[in-house]
């Protein structure tokens, strides 16, 4: 059976080509079927090499290069021991039949294989040997990775089954106590309904508003320790509140003796369920918020409200806001921002290298808290919040707890700035909108207050603009301190 180099006689060719025209045939099968292609390839190559050495011809080595595809196919692809073992000794029995073929056809001894041949044959048990380790270890590696996907999807269940049963823990214990607390206020007040004609008449629309307000509650209390109980049961038992019951929760809260103003600046019924139920729950808690809080003290801020849009109000007159054109802000902008050159706001150009940005969208600032409001307003609310007259004293004591902030002059509460100033230390916090800002400050007992408010954000952080305006905010909070200004503070530098 030759393996030497390669014969051009005409015989050698016929074998090559009709042993790669098979071989060729069955490559297309090796994925699907690749015992089958592995035993007939190896059939056509053996009679191909026994025919040829009949014939006195040699073929070259390169024939065997599709067998060693198809034993990497055999390796990899078939996956039951038994047909391996078959295909392996299928394909051994016939190399040895065109071994035993060969010595008795070839007429000359040098076309008679022997070592020669098992010396090519030998490595493709090898190979194939190297090829199913490779194949045991991915597929090691596919079933280690299995069980630990297994393993993750068993502790996320376990974890979602714990906290299902802590879920119906908490709405056992909510049924036990509140459910059943609510209920017998409700029983008391329909019971004192039905002896109305004993009751004062102010009494009675207060045992009127007691018992709708207890029904309703302990209706939603109702949905909420369904979904406690079973969170894929999320549809509501009764109709979700919305912006249209928004009249009959003021009437409750005039009725409780509060009072409340209302300005409504768009179509309640064009927004989606979600934002009604949501606006309703955010009134619904400031009311309730007020009334244990501040009943009956509304602050009166009337020229406070949220912007939507770049028009502030039609009935309202506001400055005109001014920024730096480009050329000046990228001076003022820290190098680190990678500012693009030519960056500036798209507004009209004013004199002295100036933006008008009166027009500039405001509804950005909202979203972040921001408000539109006068220096009045500012100093309305920020003296009732430090005078104690809207929380607490222990929520006032969070909120004063400051965490240091040297690169600002002070520290930060919940929501409050404690600013040190020449003249002390006051509390209150700054805005910022293209255009405009603000700094609004206040004695920690909320009798005095002081208000800063500037054409523009971006150009007061130029040196100049910026030590005249600190010198302005110093001159005012010392004003309002009572006390004189320091010399070193009380002219800008030039």
């Amino acid at each position: 059976m030759p393996v030497s180099d390669a014969d051009t006689s005409e015989a050698a060719w016929s074998s090559l080509i009709g042993c790669e025209v098979v071989t060729l045939a069955v490559l297309v099968l090796r994925r699907r079927l690749p015992v089958t292609a592995f035993v007939v390839s190896l059939g056509a190559l053996v009679v191909a090499l026994v025919g040829s050495a009949a014939e006195d011809a040699k073929l070259t080595p390169l024939a065997l290069l599709p067998l060693a595809v198809l034993i990497y196919h055999l390796g990899i692809r078939c996956t039951s021991w038994m047909r391996t073992v078959l295909a392996m000794c299928a394909g051994g029995v016939m190399a040895l039949a065109g071994l035993w073929v060969n010595r008795t056809t070839a007429g000359a001894g040098e076309f008679r294989g022997g070592a020669d041949v098992l010396a090519v044959l030998a490595p493709m048990p090898l190979a194939w040997t190297v090829v199913f380790a490779t194949r045991t270890r991915h597929a090691l590696l596919v079933a280690a990775e299995r069980r630990a996907a297994d393993a993750d999807r068993a502790q996320r269940l376990r974890a979602a089954q714990a906290a299902q049963r802590e879920r119906a823990r908490i709405a056992r214990e909510m049924h036990d106590v509140v459910a059943h607390s609510l209920t017998l206020l409700v029983v008391h007040a329909e019971a004192l309904r039905a002896r109305g004609d004993e009751l004062p008449g102010w009494a009675r629309a207060q045992v009127d508003s007691l018992a709708a307000a207890g029904r309703q509650t302990g209706g939603e209390l109702r949905d909420l320790l369904r979904i406690l109980r079973d969170p894929t049961d999320a549809a509501p038992l009764q109709p979700m509140p919305g912006l249209d019951g928004l009249d009959a929760l003021l009437d409750s809260h005039r009725a409780a003796g509060g009072r409340v103003e209302v300005r409504i600046r768009t179509e309640l019924e064009s927004l989606p369920s979600p934002v009604q139920l949501a606006g309703y729950r955010i009134v619904q808690e400031s009311l309730a918020n007020a009334r244990r809080h501040a009943p009956g003290a509304p602050l009166g801020m009337k020229d406070t409200f949220l912007s939507t849009n770049a028009d502030f109000s039609a009935k309202k007159t506001h400055a005109t806001g001014y920024e730096p054109d480009a050329q000046r802000l990228r001076r003022i902008l820290p190098p680190e921002l990678h500012v693009p050159k030519g960056t500036a706001f798209a507004r009209p150009k004013r004199p002295h290298g100036n933006t008008d940005t009166t027009a500039v969208d405001a509804s950005c600032s909202w979203a972040a808290g921001g408000l539109v409001s006068t220096a009045a307003d500012c100093q309305r609310f920020q003296t009732a919040l430090l005078s104690g007259k809207l929380l607490p004293g222990a929520q006032m004591k969070q909120i004063l707890t400051a965490v240091p902030a040297p690169e600002e002059g002070g520290g930060y509460g919940l929501g409050l700035m404690e600013v040190n100033t020449p003249c002390g230390t006051v509390w209150g916090h700054t805005g910022g909108q293209p255009g405009y800002s603000s700094e609004i400050y206040t004695d920690k007992s909320g009798r005095r207050s002081a208000a800063v408010l500037t054409v523009t954000n971006f150009g007061s952080k130029e040196p100049k603009a910026a030590a005249a305006n600190k010198a302005l905010v110093d001159a005012a909070v010392c004003t309002m301190l009572g006390k004189p200004l320091p010399t070193e503070t009380a002219t800008p530098s030039r």
